[in-house]
């Protein structure tokens, strides 16, 4: 998209420093932001995650599932109500 920046440029320019704060509320691209994150391996670098996933598609509730299964290993969930909000914060 015209004037947007990915989440991958964003950490590269903030180098080794943590993001305090990653907040997401981007009706279904957050399956892509994600993705890309464990995909260049920035999810570590994020202290606290809020979400709200979106049921877009029939394949919604999986891709959730795996994203939650991936989070769990760098983050701990603090709260969640499933396609509301939830919080992951680092371990």
């Amino acid at each position: 998209n015209e004037g947007s920046i990915s989440v991958v440029d964003v950490t590269g320019i903030l180098g080794s420093r943590k993001v305090d704060l990653l907040k997401m509320n981007i009706e279904g691209s957050e399956y892509e932001v994600f993705d890309s994150l464990f995909e260049n391996s920035l999810v570590a670098n994020i202290e606290s995650i809020f979400v709200q996933f979106h049921p877009v598609d029939n394949d919604s509730i999986d891709k959730y599932s795996k994203i939650a299964d991936r989070l769990s290993s760098t983050h701990n969930c603090v709260f969640r109500y499933p396609f509301i909000w939830e919080k992951w914060s680092l371990k």
